[in-house]
């Protein structure tokens, strides 16, 4: 058998009790940081929610003044206006509603694009695997 000493490598031996004790520092560390992430991601999705609670009781009293005032203020064009040209307010209106409901429609459709829901969870997740992969690498 050749020496090791003869071989040109010299491995110190293994420290178990040592290894056994980074490692679990190291799963205790991972237990934490995903832990902090799960407490972040409970804290936006609670912000979250109440954010679209106080929004739908907004919109729910904002729909509801808005169609009174636009029934009465339909009601009073149509009136007023029956013996000059009764389809033609009718049409006038019906228009007016439409372009109104296109722009709504158009104005939901760009806050839900723009939107980005848990970017701070998703932002430390991005950051942790980066650090992860600088110290493995």
């Amino acid at each position: 058998m050749r020496d090791q000493a003869d071989s040109g490598t010299d491995q110190a031996p293994i420290d178990y009790p040592r290894l056994a004790g980074a490692s679990r520092s190291l799963v205790c560390r991972l237990l934490a940081i995903a832990e902090n992430r799960l407490d972040l991601l409970m804290v936006e999705a609670e912000e979250e929610r109440r954010l679209l609670f106080t929004a739908l009781l907004l919109v729910c009293a904002m729909v509801a003044t808005a169609l009174v005032a636009d029934l009465i203020f339909s009601t009073l064009l149509v009136v007023w206006l029956w013996a000059v040209a009764p389809i033609g307010t009718l049409s006038c209106l019906c228009l007016l509603h439409g372009g109104a409901a296109a722009l709504f429609y158009r104005r939901l459709v760009v806050l839900q694009r723009d939107r980005a829901a848990f970017s701070a969870t998703v932002d430390q997740l991005r950051k942790d695997r980066v650090c992860f992969e600088k110290i493995m690498s």
